[in-house]
């Protein structure tokens, strides 16, 4: 089963790696025991660059993917997607654990300037329809798919809503929004069919999708 939680958000993107190079801590993946970040070489300056690095490097791994000819597989596009970003991910989770930890004002500013970008980058990857294509085309017949935290509203976009969540469409532009109906219509469009929806008790208004490749 794949099962994609998406986050929404509102930004234009821009990375910018020109101050990453060799001498930042976050070039090359630690050799510390399971990979733990060297802080005794990290400075505050370090983490906004490599993280901006970190997102260029991961939308051309993306791109890469979904722009592949060879006929898509679990291999070629599942396992490609979860092993691109590690540059980007090895700098977030030291980012996120000092500045939540230990924070400072350069650490906050970088929040501040990282987080429209942050933002920017996972709609590149979400809004990529020929990427998503080539997951319902690499997943078995029979395979399910879910897609997380779907507001449930029939009345069409709300313009009102901050955020929308959606399988690899973020699904928000401004503040325009598409319904579960509409997103139901693209996963049978790709491929899947038994597309169901449910309710989540805990969290009013909002739904799981479950659909199954044709």
């Amino acid at each position: 089963m794949v099962v994609l939680g998406l986050m929404a958000s509102v930004a234009a993107s821009s990375a910018n790696s020109a101050d990453f190079g060799p001498s930042n801590p976050f070039y090359a993946a630690s050799t510390l025991p399971f990979g733990a970040p060297p802080f005794d070489k990290i400075k505050d300056a370090d983490y906004q660059p490599a993280i901006e690095a970190g997102m260029a490097q991961q939308l051309a791994e993306i791109n890469k993917i979904a722009d592949n000819p060879a006929a898509p597989t679990f291999e070629n596009t599942l396992v490609a997607m979860e092993r691109s970003g590690r540059l980007l991910a090895r700098a977030s989770a030291a980012f996120n654990g000092v500045n939540q930890a230990n924070t400072n004002p350069v650490l906050q500013k970088a929040k501040t300037a990282l987080a429209p970008q942050i933002a920017a980058h996972q709609d590149a990857i979400r809004l990529n329809k020929k990427l998503f294509e080539r997951i319902a085309a690499a997943l078995a017949p029979g395979a399910p798919i879910c897609v997380l935290d779907v507001y449930e509203r029939p009345e069409g976009r709300r313009p009102d809503s901050a955020s929308f969540l959606g399988l690899f469409f973020l699904l928000t532009s401004g503040a325009d929004t598409y319904t579960i109906h509409e997103v139901s219509q693209w996963l049978r469009e790709a491929g899947f069919g038994a597309v169901k929806s449910r309710r989540l008790i805990q969290l009013p208004g909002l739904a799981l999708l479950r659909a199954e490749r044709a």
